[in-house]
């Protein structure tokens, strides 16, 4: 039998080998794998034993150390095990930087160098350039953001002293040199690559003063880091400005856009770093500007957290001397929107907490999630319940059939994917009449539920007063869960009211209108309540920028867009005051023409006053359709209905013959199953001739009076059905 060849190299295989001497030259020799093997397995064993050696001979010094101290040497080695790093018997070896978007050093890796540099000059290791970082990035954030948090006060005071060109102490300028020696401050001078917007310089060396960090010194400049020990890399601070006015002007402009932008203005190729620097330094120069606008807040006695939510509106907070007082005193609107989403687990590594004064928290939130089990505008089980045992009232049957049109309110149950998918499912908000937007709750993993709308009720009550009307989409509804909750006596007490918003109040039926309608409450005015809606539409360009934010991000650039769109708005009250006076004038113009239609049609304005309460009241009286009306229609959609069905009955009857047995015994079947329904549709004529009297011989034909005209009645009805059809569906 043939021996088979055995597949892959042989160990006595030769290959040929270059070597380095010490001495730089090269020597080439032939040697067998196994040859090779043996003198990497004996070079490994020697130097495997060369790393217990130097152990042993650490342990031993550490001994006689401690035997002359008088000392416990088990301590001191135990201690020593303990202070030694991981990887302290590994050679480290220097490897490429990882793109985390971080700088290698900073102040969290500050005690592991330390320990690795000690052990290393015992053991006689030389530590290279860029030690391996076995830290998270979970923790390599966290030690980040505590560096920049412990500098922020100092960076907030030199940030203030660089923009209002204040001198800095001891004469320094921040160039190196402008040293002045005789001011006996020792100095320190480190170099950075300065971004500027449309410069780029690779190296600038910059003065740090003793006692004054990196940043500290760059921000007397006017750069600003991206590394908040040992910065290499610093931005101009005009250039973050420019990016924070374009991001609060077009919210949708991303980072990395900038990052890109920067980019080809500098003529370098775009990495990911690039985009990571600029995101941090961008961070600390916002988190600059909130504490430089907190100082200002303190100093003008606007220290309290509900300042802007109370004055944040001239219009609506300030009174004039002797006014008369209104009824409502302020008018505000508020809604959900779902567009503003966060993917779940996006940015876990970024712990860091956005406080604003315009959100609400989640804690103050969940006070309200047992208040209503169900969502807004649907029926309680008690409810449920009466209406097994009996009808229910008016008031609530139109609150029920108002919910149940209304398709916002439908889907206001997120349904489970998205709930799954997404960590915000959206926010809910609020804003006065002028547009100014007053509170922001963020819907966790839900759809638009009550406790956010008895949240911002609440919140509008505790700082605003009497005598308020608020603008719901489904206000009807509302009103019946705010009844039901726990701050009903609160509701009552100061007087809050709710209206339906004037646009989404032609989906709510007509009883509900005549109640609740922006057009029928004169009390309103020309306040339309639908101002959510405006502020949704430019807010949702915010939402293509933080759907895979971190938390922190996904509130830091809302909060940016809601500030510059109050801001827009206070510069737009004259605009709107304007607009309110030319409403007045076209009013009084058309004053003239009112007067002589009223003469001509004998009506006064307390008829016109009137018609919407007479209105109100026949319709809460002909909720159900009159019987002298209803058995009319009902008896000739029966006649329509038997001539539908004899015609088919006919047709099928001059069938004598088919093709095939199955064809043949289909007809038979559609024949039977016609037969069977034109027997019934004539009872259900005969039934209804003998409720209205109606004898066999004067059964009402196409062209009898009668029957045109209850035929002219259902058109209409239809048509009138229709129209409210559409209506509320061009609303939704």
């Amino acid at each position: 039998m043939a021996k088979r060849k055995r597949g892959g190299f042989s160990m006595s295989t030769s290959a040929q080998v270059t070597l380095l001497a010490s001495n730089g030259t090269a020597k080439s020799t032939r040697a067998t794998l196994s040859t090779i093997r043996n003198d990497r397995l004996a070079t490994e064993k020697l130097r495997a034993q060369q790393v217990l050696d130097q152990s042993n001979a650490i342990h031993r010094a550490l001994t006689e150390s401690a035997l002359q101290i008088g000392a416990d040497p088990g301590a001191v080695l135990a201690d020593y095990d303990a202070f030694r790093p991981f990887d302290a018997n590994k050679q480290l070896v220097e490897t490429p930087d990882q793109n985390d978007g971080y700088e290698d050093v900073d102040n969290g890796s500050v005690d592991c160098a330390t320990r690795n540099a000690m052990v290393n000059c015992l053991t006689g290791h030389h530590t290279p350039r860029h030690p391996r970082d076995y830290r998270t990035r979970l923790q390599r954030n966290r030690h980040l953001w505590q560096s920049w948090g412990a500098e922020i006060p100092t960076l907030t005071q030199q940030f203030m002293q660089w923009k209002h060109g204040v001198p800095p102490a001891s004469g320094a300028s921040g160039s190196a040199d402008t040293l002045n020696p005789e001011t006996g401050d020792i100095a320190h001078v480190f170099d950075v690559a300065v971004v500027s917007t449309f410069t780029y310089t690779s190296r600038r060396a910059i003065l740090q003063l003793s006692g004054e960090s990196a940043n500290a010194a760059l921000l007397r400049v006017g750069l600003l880091g991206c590394s908040p020990v040992q910065p290499t890399v610093a931005i101009d601070l005009q250039c973050l400005e420019l990016f924070h006015q374009i991001r609060r002007r077009q919210s949708s402009f991303s980072t990395q856009a900038m990052a890109r932008v920067l980019c080809a203005l500098h003529n370098v190729t775009y990495y990911q770093t690039f985009r990571a620097q600029l995101s941090i330094a961008f961070d600390v120069y916002l988190d600059i500007l909130r504490h430089v606008e907190s100082e200002v807040d303190n100093a003008l006695g606007r220290s309290s957290p509900y300042w802007r939510l109370q004055h944040g509106c001239p219009p609506c907070a300030n009174k004039l001397h002797n006014e008369i007082s209104l009824n409502p005193a302020r008018m505000h609107g508020m809604d959900g929107n779902s567009s503003v989403k966060r993917m779940t687990g996006s940015g876990h590594a970024d712990e860091q907490i956005f406080l604003s004064p315009m959100f609400l928290s989640p804690e103050e939130v969940d006070v309200f999630k047992d208040d209503v089990k169900d969502k807004p505008g649907k029926e309680t089980l008690t409810k449920k319940k009466q209406r097994k045992n009996g009808p229910l009232d008016e008031e609530t049957h139109d609150e029920a059939s108002c919910a149940d049109r209304w398709t916002a309110n439908k889907a206001s149950a997120a349904a489970d994917e998205t709930v799954q998918t997404f960590e915000q499912t959206g926010i809910f908000i609020s804003a006065c009449q002028h547009g100014i937007v007053e509170t922001v709750a963020e819907m966790r993993r839900s759809g638009e539920l009550a406790k956010y709308a008895l949240c911002t009720v609440n919140k509008l009550i505790d700082n605003l007063g009497d005598d308020q009307t608020v603008g719901h989409d489904i206000a009807c509804a509302f009103t019946a869960t705010l009844r039901d909750s726990s701050i009903s006596a609160k509701v009552k007490e100061h007087r809050l009211t709710m209206s339906v918003n004037a646009f989404h109040g032609h989906a709510h039926n007509r009883r509900c209108q005549l109640a609740n309608h922006p057009l029928y409450r004169t009390i309103l005015g020309l306040e339309d309540l639908e101002t959510c809606e405006r502020v949704f539409s430019a807010s949702n360009s915010v939402a293509r920028v933080i759907r895979f934010s971190s938390h922190f991000h996904w509130a830091q650039f809302l909060d940016l867009h809601f500030r510059q769109w109050n801001e827009d708005r206070y510069s737009d009250l004259s605009e709107f005051t304007h607009s309110s006076i030319k409403a007045l004038k076209i009013l009084v113009d058309f004053i003239p023409h009112l007067t002589v239609y009223k003469q001509m049609h004998g009506i006064t304005d307390e008829d016109i006053e009137r018609w919407p309460q007479e209105e109100l009241t026949y319709l809460q009286n002909s909720q159900v359709e009159p019987k002298k009306d209803a058995v009319p229609v009902a008896y000739v959609e029966a006649l329509l209905s038997l001539n539908n069905i004899s015609s088919e009955y006919e047709s099928l009857l001059g069938v004598q013959f088919a093709p095939t047995r199955e064809i043949m015994a289909s007809v038979v079947a559609k024949r039977t199953g016609a037969r069977k329904h034109l027997v019934m549709a004539m009872r259900a004529v005969e039934d209804l001739e003998a409720l209205q009297k109606i004898t066999p011989g004067n059964r009402w034909t196409e062209n009898s009076k009668e029957f045109k005209e209850v035929e002219a009645y259902i058109n209409q009805r239809k048509f009138i059905r229709a129209v409210c059809e559409l209506e509320g569906l061009v609303v939704q």
